[in-house]
């Protein structure tokens, strides 16, 4: 591991919920709801059904849900998918 991976790793081992600054974690939430949106609203795009039928195709059923659809898929085609449709 890298000196930098390790100094990471450190910091975040050592990191609680609770010594994060509040402007921190509000700042996270607004984007994480800001993402959320985005994927969502995205489901009426021209390239939404592209998208989901990639997942569908390479592996329904899984474990993960394609955010704004009843798809459930592997972990890295639903995030495929919900990466996708949030940019």
């Amino acid at each position: 591991m890298s000196a930098c991976a390790e100094t990471l790793a450190e910091f975040t081992r050592g990191l609680t919920f609770d010594a994060i600054p509040l402007e921190v974690v509000e700042n996270v939430q607004v984007r994480c709801l800001d993402v959320l949106g985005i994927a969502l609203a995205s489901t009426v795009q021209d390239f939404a059904p592209a998208v989901l039928g990639v997942a569908e195709r390479w592996g329904g059923g899984g474990e993960c849900t394609v955010v704004g659809t009843k798809l459930t898929t592997s972990p890295p085609l639903a995030s495929l998918r919900n990466q996708v449709r949030s940019e």
